[in-house]
């Protein structure tokens, strides 16, 4: 029998899943619209848009898989979905983290100062080096997922064999592992690389501004000053954003662990908490964006009136 703390727990995914799909949409519009009036894109508004789209497919995976867990987990022919689902949401999740990781490094790359030559050559070549770590990301995550649902099947089937001859099948089983050397080799390339980047990115801004905040307010002129503000306003979404993906890199190893079984109300409980850490990195995003900030505002205050 299902507790009511799981429905309650699945109803809240809903919910999450409703506002995160809507407040990436709001992104994707607002940036369009915006590069329609331009007639120019940048690489921020690139990352931005990749981000918001790989949000989207994310947390609606996420909501279909709890959904898909909670009411057919229990037949046999479920294990292929199962698999599909498993590596989807590892690609997505992997995707996102590396999107995110691409940020901070064009911040990086855009307000530190290098001396080093092939990091002032990568710094002149910003547009090209964003675009090549995202298609880099995305080929990764595949790479890193792909496995993941040929174990998920071949683990599932050798249990449903083993339950068969063994004549202990279950309704609920435990969800599907996969060997140790694979678990290892996808968390360091898909989620450690990637993390130990954007720390790396995020204190080379944070030095670079405290080194030269002083010099830069006292010698520089205003229009300078406020390219200055501007810049440490991006350090701020950099350093906010790297808090909360540290907190989803460690909300996903839990999760990754298989510690639970894969209806259990623990790993419901963890998906909550991971569909709610996304949405939280998705409205720094947008209150760290100019453009996203006022037209949010501007959409508060209509709605307002």
């Amino acid at each position: 029998m299902v507790s009511p703390w799981h429905v309650v727990c699945l109803a809240i995914i809903a919910v999450e899943t409703v506002v995160g799909i809507a407040i990436n949409t709001f992104m994707v519009v607002v940036k369009l619209l915006g590069l329609n009036n331009s007639k120019r894109i940048n690489s921020v508004d690139v990352i931005l848009i990749m981000l918001a789209f790989t949000g989207i497919a994310f947390q609606s995976t996420i909501c279909l898989f709890n959904v898909f867990i909670f009411q057919y987990s229990g037949l046999q022919a479920a294990f292929k979905l199962r698999g599909a689902f498993n590596g989807l949401i590892l690609f997505l999740g992997v995707t996102a983290f590396w999107f995110a990781t691409c940020l901070s490094v064009f911040y990086c790359l855009r307000i530190v100062d290098f001396k080093h030559p092939l990091l002032s050559r990568l710094k002149t070549r910003l547009p090209v080096v964003i675009q090549r770590l995202l298609v880099g990301g995305a080929v990764i995550s595949l790479v890193v997922s792909s496995p993941a649902v040929y174990f998920s099947l071949s683990q599932e089937y050798n249990h449903n064999m083993m339950s068969n001859l063994t004549a202990n099948s279950t309704h609920e089983r435990d969800a599907p592992g996969a060997p140790c050397y694979y678990i290892v080799i996808s968390t360091l390339i898909g989620f450690c690389f990637p993390l130990v980047l954007g720390v790396t990115s995020s204190a080379l801004i944070i030095i670079s501004l405290c080194r030269h905040k002083r010099h830069m307010e006292q010698n520089l002129p205003s229009s300078s000053k406020a390219r200055l503000e501007a810049h440490c306003k991006a350090a701020k979404t950099v350093v906010s954003q790297l808090f909360i993906y540290v907190f989803y890199f460690l909300i996903a190893m839990l999760i990754r662990q298989n510690n639970f079984q894969t209806a259990s109300l623990e790993v419901t409980i963890c998906w909550m908490v991971l569909l709610f850490t996304v949405a939280m990195a998705f409205i720094l995003l947008i209150m760290g964006n100019t453009q996203l900030r006022r037209a949010s505002e501007s959409l508060l205050c209509t709605s307002k009136n």
